[in-house]
């Protein structure tokens, strides 16, 4: 497996970009491809979640998948355009704040941006992101839990019935119940 490179990366980067953007710009003098912000934000998203993502492998990648679902679906209805006034949560899996600003250290950059909660597949990266960060190692209890009460949430008796709702997910039950 080749080291990684800064330069790696970066031309990675640019080739998502091109592959999933329509409005790229051509700089003749610089010989370059210059990315829009949101382009970049995309790029990295995809970049992190293929490149690095430990949780993107293997056989997480169906648990990750569901638990993602039922997240989704207890936080929101599935509703992307959600928002609680209250926690300052927005979007299908109803991001703070504060869980943006984790994702960002973590990766480095300011890749995300507050009105990214409100895209479903923004939130996604965000999210598993987060838990390979937080719960790397973890499944969709740990996931679950984590997601709802910050890093330490997976050992915090207030995550209990939160993770006792996102487990009576239909499509998560199923896979538990086949599993135990």
């Amino acid at each position: 497996m080749e080291p990684f490179s800064l330069e790696l990366s970066l031309g990675f980067c640019r080739y998502i970009g091109i592959l999933l953007s329509g409005s790229i710009l051509y700089q003749p003098m610089q010989r370059e491809v210059v990315m829009q912000r949101q382009e970049v934000r995309l790029a990295v998203a995809v970049y992190v979640l293929l490149c690095l993502g430990g949780l993107a492998r293997g056989g997480q990648v169906d648990w990750m998948e569901v638990t993602w679902q039922a997240i989704c679906w207890v936080e929101s209805r599935n509703d992307p355009n959600a928002y609680n006034a209250a926690e300052d949560a927005a979007g299908i899996a109803q991001i703070r704040p504060c869980y943006l600003q984790d994702v960002n250290e973590y990766l480095g950059a300011a890749v995300f941006g507050l009105a990214d909660r409100y895209d479903p597949e923004a939130s996604r990266a965000m999210f598993e992101t987060y838990m390979k960060r937080y719960c790397r190692d973890g499944g969709p209890e740990q996931w679950a839990r984590c997601h709802n009460g910050g890093p330490r949430g997976p050992q915090k008796a207030s995550t209990w019935d939160y993770w006792q709702r996102v487990r009576r997910f239909p499509a998560l039950a199923r896979l538990l119940a086949s599993n135990s």
